[in-house]
């Protein structure tokens, strides 16, 4: 079966990875975007803000899914000998959000936003006083986000839940050529988080929200990911796409 590590900083990206990490989220460290689409950071009370270009707002789910296999086939963590046909090199990648927001998928950004509404109070108050600042600045009421956060995501919340602790937490999906290839998620949960993330666009307006995921959240993410999956592309694209 083919592996999947993802291992996050700051704030986890994953809501799955997180409940089974027990570790509380770590001070985001203060630096520089390099010039790569996002303007320099801006320090503000809830946080770190950059301005990401409209570009990297706009982009397609494919681009976004393109740009990190290949981001992450550029760092291969393995060697396979080219004597054994069939062994996958793998890939292995460190992405940071101030430098690359770009790289992370939307689903993955509104995973990390969901700590502001965690059921743990330590979760949850980190989350909220990281974000408060972002918040305040795109004109967004406080409170009034972060109940509807809370009641778009519920759902989602409750079949992760329930999941973790009852039932299996991946599948096998058929990639566009045949190929069997492994997530992990189950489609009843990927398909929730898809739900909650398009009724959370609907609210706020699908442009300005992403504005939000893009400048606001992922300048607080960094992930370090390794796996011996061959379809890193296609991994994305199907849990971007709700599983479906």
């Amino acid at each position: 079966m083919h592996r999947l590590l993802i291992c996050l900083g700051f704030l986890v990206c994953s809501a799955m990875v997180m409940a089974q990490s027990g570790s509380i989220p770590r001070s985001a460290s203060i630096s520089t975007t390099r010039d790569n689409g996002t303007a320099p950071v801006a320090r503000k009370a809830g946080g770190f803000v950059t301005t990401a270009s409209s570009a990297v707002v706009a982009m397609t789910d494919d681009q976004r899914a393109t740009l990190r296999a290949n981001f992450s086939a550029a760092v291969p963590r393995t060697a396979a000998p080219a004597a054994t046909p069939g062994v996958d090199a793998g890939y292995s990648a460190f992405v940071n959000g101030r430098e690359h927001p770009g790289l992370f998928m939307p689903y993955e950004l509104f995973d990390t936003l969901l700590r502001g509404v965690s059921s743990n109070p330590k979760y949850r108050e980190s989350a909220r006083r990281l974000f408060a600042g972002g918040i305040a600045d795109l004109g967004y009421d406080t409170s009034k986000f972060w109940n509807t956060i809370e009641s778009v995501s519920k759902t989602y919340r409750t079949i992760l839940e329930t999941t973790q602790v009852h039932g299996r937490r991946s599948m096998m999906f058929a990639t566009a050529t045949g190929q069997r290839a492994f997530v992990p998620v189950t489609q009843e949960t990927c398909a929730a988080r898809f739900g909650a993330l398009q009724d959370a666009r609907k609210l706020f307006g699908g442009q300005a929200f992403d504005r939000f995921l893009y400048t606001v959240v992922a300048p607080h993410v960094t992930q370090s990911e390794a796996g011996n999956a061959p379809f890193r592309r296609e991994q994305l694209l199907y849990m971007a796409r709700g599983c479906k």
